[in-house]
Formats: structure tokens, C-alpha cells, sequence
């Protein structure tokens, strides 16, 4: 499962999958009443907080896993080289 190997929970992935059509139904009646603003979801505070938390948390996610590539690539290619250095010197 691609969770996983992204380190993502399977208790996660299963309430996104519970909560996920109730709140695409809640979006959408949101959406129409409001006659297609997005603005009304930002009128009141509580839900510019949440919204902000949810921002940064998927902000902190998407830094943390192109931090973590670029750390096993460093590796990997530290790895690599030292191979080829160590092929080098029993050829010669």
C-alpha cells in the first residue's frame, strides 16, 4: 500500500476514508449556499484556524519527505562513490 511506504498510518488512511464523503457533502452545501465563495469558509475564526494548522501540517509533511529524499540520495551517492573508489584501488 502506498501509505506505507510513505509512512503515512493505516488509522489515518481509514478515517480519511470515513470522513472524506461527509465532508466533500458539508463542502458542497457550504459552496451553494454561499452561491460559490469560497470567502464564507474564512468568516469566521475558528475555521481560519484549522485551516491554517491543516496548511502547515501538509507544508511540514511535503519539507520533511523532500528532506528525507535528498538525505538518502546524498547517502546513496556517498555510497556509489566510495564503491568506485574502492574498485579503483584493487584494479590498479
Amino acid at each position: 500500500m502506498i501509505f506505507l511506504r510513505y509512512g503515512y498510518s493505516v488509522a489515518g488512511a481509514s478515517v480519511a476514508v470515513i470522513l472524506g464523503p461527509g465532508l466533500e457533502a458539508y463542502l458542497r452545501r457550504g459552496l451553494l449556499l454561499s452561491k460559490e465563495s469560497w470567502l464564507i469558509f474564512l468568516s469566521r475564526p475558528w475555521t481560519v484556524t484549522i485551516l491554517v494548522v491543516a496548511i502547515a501540517f501538509l507544508i511540514y509533511a511535503t519539507v520533511g519527505t523532500i528532506m528525507l529524499a535528498r538525505g538518502a540520495a546524498a547517502v546513496r551517492r556517498k555510497g556509489l562513490e566510495a564503491r568506485r573508489a574502492s574498485l579503483s584501488t584493487s584494479k590498479g
